[in-house]
C-alpha cells in the first residue's frame, strides 16, 4: 500500500508531519529522493526550504501520483506549494491510481 504524506509548519525540526494514507497531493515537483519510510521522507522535506509537502511510495509495484512519472518503491517526491497554503488533492481513497 502506498502512503502519501503532507507536511506543515516551519522548515526544520519543529515542523509537523501528518500521514495521509491513500491520498495523492499535487504541487511543483522539486525532485525525488529515496526514503526507507514516510518519516524519513518528512525529514528530507523539512530540510528543503522550498518543500511544503510530498508524496511517498511504499508499494513494491510503485505508485502513480497523477502528475509526472510514477514513483518507485520507497521513493519520495518533494513538492512545492504552487502559491497555495493548502495542497491540491489529486485523488484519494481506494480509487487512488497506484500502478
Amino acid at each position: 500500500m502506498a502512503i502519501l504524506v503532507y507536511t506543515s509548519g516551519d522548515v526544520g525540526a519543529g515542523s509537523a508531519a501528518v500521514l495521509a494514507p491513500r491520498v495523492v497531493l499535487g504541487g511543483a515537483r522539486l525532485g525525488e529522493v529515496q526514503s526507507a519510510s514516510p518519516e524519513e521522507c518528512a525529514e528530507r522535506c523539512r530540510e528543503d526550504a522550498e518543500c511544503s509537502w510530498f508524496n511517498a511510495c511504499g508499494a513494491p509495484q510503485g505508485c502513480d501520483v497523477g502528475e509526472g512519472p510514477p514513483l518507485g518503491f520507497q521513493q519520495c517526491s518533494l513538492l512545492a506549494a504552487n502559491d497555495s497554503v493548502v495542497p491540491v488533492v489529486l485523488s484519494k481513497g481506494d480509487d487512488c491510481a497506484f500502478r
